[in-house]
């Protein structure tokens, strides 16, 4: 019932279905209406998807020289889906994409160095959130953060990469972060390891890429 089609950088035939609309803008105008609208689970968008100008600020605790790194909301996209793929119903699609200024684009038609965040499509409906970058900062982290926040999900959802460590308050820089999710990415001898909390988003992280450790000294989030 609850399948997602979702791509991080095109979303597909996305159009914006309501249960009770006639579906006359949608994908395809054979197919009746959609018999209801499956949402994106919001235990998980609590931890990421916040409004566009949001800002965090981090610093570098991996060397003793003075390093930081602003980073940016630049885009926030909510969008609904109806076509034969997801028909009966029309699906929640959400994405974020988050500018970084250490992080510099890859290419030349790399717009800006994106963090870009959102729901993995398949068979874990909607109940996992994709991380990855356009460069060195957190690339390929599929299905990094489950719902419900269970080890055994973890690693199910994030096919045997996602360890769940903790989630309990921490403090950083004196500033205090309830409900921080804990937790490594990737193989044991090449992995990523993160701090996520609610309403906040991204507190602290080892980036495996590039060995860089950094920690949250200032945040802005905007609704």
């Amino acid at each position: 019932m609850k399948k997602f089609i979702f791509s991080f950088l095109i979303l597909l035939c996305i159009t914006q279905c309501k249960p009770d609309d006639d579906c006359s803008d949608c994908t395809d105008p054979t197919l009746p209406p959609p018999t209801d609208t499956i949402f994106l689970n919001q235990n998980l968008k609590n931890f990421y998807f916040f409004g566009e100008g949001s800002w965090w600020v981090y610093k570098r605790t991996d060397t003793n020289a003075v390093v930081y790194d602003t980073s940016r909301l630049v885009r926030s996209v909510q969008q609904f889906q109806y076509s034969r793929l997801t028909a009966p119903f029309a699906v929640e699609n959400s994405e974020v994409g988050i500018e970084h200024n250490y992080y510099k684009p890859t290419s030349s038609i790399a717009a800006s160095p994106f963090l870009t965040r959102g729901v993995r499509p398949s068979s874990f409906d909607g109940n996992a959130i994709d991380m990855g970058s356009n460069g060195k900062l957190l690339p390929s982290l599929r299905n990094f953060l489950a719902y419900p926040f269970d080890s055994t999900i973890f690693q199910s959802k994030g096919f045997g990469k996602s360890i769940l460590l903790d989630i309990k308050t921490y403090n950083f820089n004196n500033i205090q972060f309830d409900s921080t999710i804990h937790l490594f990415y990737g193989k044991p001898e090449y992995r990523s390891e993160i701090w996520i909390s609610k309403d906040v988003g991204l507190t602290k992280y080892f980036n495996v890429e590039d060995s860089t450790a950094w920690e949250i000294v200032n945040y802005e989030i905007k609704l």
